[in-house]
């Protein structure tokens, strides 16, 4: 069992690229450096910066927040960071199927990170990883991670994952529908809703 830690900021549009650099220096601070990556939301209409870790258990997770809480030079930085942007939020997800044919620490050639966020109906949110962990899906090659946030949001309590070399993988509409018509046949009793996002991946 593991454990994603994903810090979320959107910035003042103004402050965009500062953030960008200022999530890479607090990474340094942090030891996070050369451990997961940092997103970058062009491509989305919400526009997130976030960047996230790996941990093999909440415990791990509680040590890191212990040790960053009393690091004078980590709290200051983050302190800055959030006084441009708009939000800013710490989700924990768990990993409940890891990435298939990629290694998490061997990611540095793909360039952007497909999410799919499945918003599941009460009760339904079992039903709703056994088919995706049963759908065969994969893109570009890998089959993507399923994790689920431990506190509710907005975009989805279920989100697949999967990094891509280029943009060009992508399938159009008329392929998702012929790929995946069984998949979403299955899904559209346990869920309200799905949403995709793309982003750009930094590796620091």
């Amino acid at each position: 069992m593991s454990y994603i830690f994903r810090s979320w900021r959107k910035p003042i549009l103004a402050h965009h690229k500062e953030i960008i650099d200022q999530t890479i220096e607090l990474r340094k601070l942090m030891g996070w450096s050369g451990e997961g990556f940092i997103t970058v939301g062009n491509l989305n209409p919400n526009g997130f910066i976030t960047h996230l870790k790996s941990f093999d258990s909440l415990s791990d997770i509680d040590d890191h927040l212990s040790k960053a809480q009393s690091n004078k030079d980590v709290g200051k930085k983050i302190s800055e960071m959030n006084s441009m942007c708009e939000r800013y939020a710490n989700i924990i997800s768990e990993v409940i199927r890891p990435l298939s044919g990629i290694s998490i620490d061997d990611m540095s050639d793909r360039k952007h990170l497909v999410q799919m966020w499945f918003k599941s109906k009460p009760g339904h949110r079992g039903d709703v990883l056994d088919i995706l962990s049963a759908s065969g899906w994969n893109l570009d090659g890998v089959e993507p991670s399923i994790s689920m946030p431990l506190s509710s949001l907005d975009a989805g309590d279920i989100v697949m994952s999967v990094p891509i070399k280029s943009l060009s993988v992508m399938r159009t509409f008329e392929e998702t529908r012929k790929n995946s018509s069984e998949t979403i046949s299955k899904l559209k009793d346990h869920i309200f809703g799905m949403n995709r996002s793309i982003s750009n991946l930094i590796f620091d």
